[in-house]
């Protein structure tokens, strides 16, 4: 059951599998209250489909009982009665709990212990928390705001579990592995250095950043009070010291007080109006010689993605949760290959991923030239993309066996030229400000 409840499953068949199990118990509950096997089910799969945010669809006759369900179990709790475990875990199958002003009168009763401190429990500590998080100020620009009123109606990514690094390593050491053509420059200090995670979301990133770096202090930085207040949590229950959070727009940066010897920003400025224009507040930032790993989309890699955003826009598809699940209904019955082949990705298969994969409400693409003459205008220098696979520095040293400077955009281009899935998630690279 573990696996249902730490994570989403990222498995169509699965997925089959798992909506079948639901309707079943949603239609059967009453014949079914007494197992505690089936009601050891019905918890892990409630956990399952919070993580997700509910993305698997549901039938009217569903959503007809879930409706009556729920009359149900408030008229049970608000009249001093105690309802059967699975007829709450049941309805937590399909609505988060959190939803209902009679859901803290479920907390006595044992057997729901996981669900409710996951639906119930967690969100009430994480409406505390908005209140201690700092801010900059709401921001001004149109594209920010609107932006940030996705990110506030779906924190992203929902996460239970993260990696710790239990054994953190001298930036100086990581900077020699991450950018191989890390030159000592300037005033950037990373032996105890100052780290800046400009759209940080809900934490988990910032949370690995500050168990990675030996004697780092990192602020993690976003629009959404929402994706902040899940970190802030997730950084309590982690007990990491050396991370913080302040909310705010990278267009306000200005206002800050504070220089940083590192700065991650990957995913984030190919959501605003003007991403150089971010990207210069950023580098502003950033001490001389300070390195900064940037992910930005490729749109090469993403003319799939585009071509659904395409069909969504045509036929007025909106971004609720109805409209999400239309759309991952028609991805998976698709008779393009290429549009059908999303359904392979992990941001498939929870509502927030969608929305941000196919619905976000302002993104940009680049090529890999238009990413060279934008680094060379803010005074950056490319130092290597992260994470690539041998099979891709293979193909570059097959390429060009006489001169291997992977320092050259250009050449990685003309690579991705013939390789057009190279980058299908995003160009993910460090690059050193000169």
């Amino acid at each position: 059951m573990s696996n249902l409840e730490k994570a989403p499953l990222t498995d169509m068949a699965v997925e089959h599998a798992l909506r079948h199990l639901r309707t079943y118990l949603i239609s059967n509950h009453p014949n079914l209250r007494g197992d505690s096997r089936i009601l050891k089910v019905a918890l892990a799969l409630a956990l399952q489909c919070h993580t997700n945010d509910y993305v698997y669809p549901e039938s009217q006759d569903e959503r007809g009982t879930v409706d009556r369900l729920a009359a149900a179990l408030r008229d049970t709790l608000t009249t001093g009665g105690e309802p059967d475990p699975l007829d709450v875990a049941c309805l937590a199958c399909y609505r988060s709990l959190d939803q209902f002003d009679w859901a803290p009168q479920a907390s006595g009763i044992a057997a729901l212990a996981p669900v409710m401190l996951r639906q119930v429990s967690e969100p009430l500590r994480e409406a505390a928390l908005v209140e201690s998080i700092p801010s900059l100020g709401r921001p001004e620009d149109a594209v920010s705001q609107t932006v940030r009123a996705q990110y506030e109606e779906s924190p992203y990514p929902r996460w239970i579990e993260t990696n710790i690094c239990y054994r953190p390593q001298p930036a100086t050491h990581l900077a020699q592995k991450l950018a191989p053509n890390y030159q000592a420059l300037g005033s950037a200090n990373l032996v105890q250095p100052q780290i800046l995670i400009a759209g940080c979301g809900t934490g988990w990133q910032g949370i690995w950043t500050a168990s990675q770096y030996e004697g780092c202090e990192v602020l993690g930085f976003d629009l959404s009070y929402r994706s902040l207040a899940f970190a802030k949590r997730k950084t309590e229950e982690y007990g990491v010291r050396n991370l913080s959070f302040l909310q705010g727009d990278i267009l306000d940066l200005e206002r800050l007080d504070r220089q940083f010897d590192i700065i991650e920003c990957t995913g984030v400025l190919h959501h605003m109006d003007n991403p150089e224009d971010g990207l210069r507040a950023l580098v502003a930032k950033l001490r001389p010689g300070g390195l900064i790993v940037l992910g930005l989309y490729s749109r090469s890699g993403r003319r799939p993605v585009k071509r659904a955003r395409e069909v969504i826009e045509r036929e007025g598809i909106p971004a609720t949760e109805d409209g999400i699940r239309s759309v991952r209904d028609g991805i998976a019955r698709s008779d393009d290959p290429a549009i059908r082949n999303l359904a392979t990705s992990q941001d498939f298969y929870t509502t927030p991923t969608v929305r941000d994969l196919l619905f976000h409400v302002q993104e940009c693409e680049f090529d890999l030239l238009e990413v060279d003459a934008m680094l060379t205008r803010v005074g950056l220098r490319f130092q290597d993309f992260e994470g690539l696979q041998s099979v891709v520095m293979s193909e570059f040293e097959k390429q060009f066996p006489h001169d291997k400077n992977v320092r050259d955009l250009e050449r990685w281009d003309s690579i991705e030229r013939e390789m057009p899935a190279l980058f299908a998630s995003m160009y993910v690279f460090w690059a050193q400000r000169v």
